[in-house]
């Protein structure tokens, strides 16, 4: 078995429970209908753990990368089923361990039917930085070629947390969901242009680079709860696009 990295960490949600030691073990588990559970992909333990705090951990899982893993768009098959962290993945989606019988080959092939994922959806939730970005990318690249059904079907998403946070003078009253935030340094050009013609002059923009440092209640707001996060479903063509950009 080829390592890359650190093996992930996963963050068991009550609905799902930990990974099962066997497919036979995971076969006498079964979940409500509808049960909107979902694995939050972030990376680092930084990113886990204040995630970790604002989660809801009935139905929030979570998978800690460490690092970043293999190209799978490069890779060869033998090289990709071989990897440590493309195995730990798998067992975390499947909700079962790999085995003699049943090792990383035959996992992905069970993978490739969206119903035998355990999660309803699978989030990537990475650090707003370059690092991050190419982290997300290559974690695309991971379900274009392994798992395309679960793209097709919609249940791959991307949440882009908050890069740029400005605070004006009554930022303290203000409820988080109205704190200006800006995904990308155009987008923060564009807010800091706008309060500008609105007369607001005193603001202080804050630029983040990982999850860890944001706000705890602005992180769950924009990031992690469902009914309030920046979240985009994921396209095959907008991850082929990625994945090009990056020159996968």
């Amino acid at each position: 078995m080829i390592t890359y990295g650190k093996q992930p960490v996963h963050y068991a949600c009550e609905l799902v429970g930990p990974v099962r030691p066997s497919a036979a073990a995971m076969s006498k588990r079964s979940l409500p209908p509808s049960s909107h559970t979902e694995c939050l992909i972030v990376e680092g333990d930084s990113a886990a753990k204040s995630v970790d705090q604002v989660r809801d951990a009935r139905q929030q899982a979570i998978l800690a990368l460490q690092g970043k893993p293999l190209n799978a768009v490069k890779a060869s098959r033998q090289t990709a089923m071989r990897n440590a962290i493309f195995q730990r993945i798998l067992e975390t989606l499947l909700g079962y361990r790999a085995s003699s019988t049943c090792g990383a080959s035959v996992l992905c092939e069970r993978l490739a039917d969206p119903a035998a994922c355990v999660y309803d959806r699978l989030i990537l939730l990475m650090d707003p930085d370059a690092d991050g970005i190419h982290c997300g990318v290559l974690m695309m690249a991971f379900f274009r070629r392994f798992a395309p059904e679960l793209i097709r079907t919609g249940r791959l998403s991307v949440v882009r947390p908050p890069m740029f946070v400005f605070r004006l003078p009554d930022s303290a009253d203000l409820d988080v969901g109205q704190w200006p935030v800006a995904s990308s340094p155009e987008h923060a050009a564009a807010i800091e242009q706008t309060l500008r013609e609105h007369g607001v002059e005193r603001f202080e923009k804050t630029r983040h680079r990982g999850l860890g440092s944001l706000d705890s209640s602005l992180l769950g707001y924009s990031s992690v709860t469902p009914a309030t996060r920046r979240e985009s479903s994921l396209t095959l063509a907008e991850i082929d696009a990625a994945i090009a950009m990056f020159g996968g």
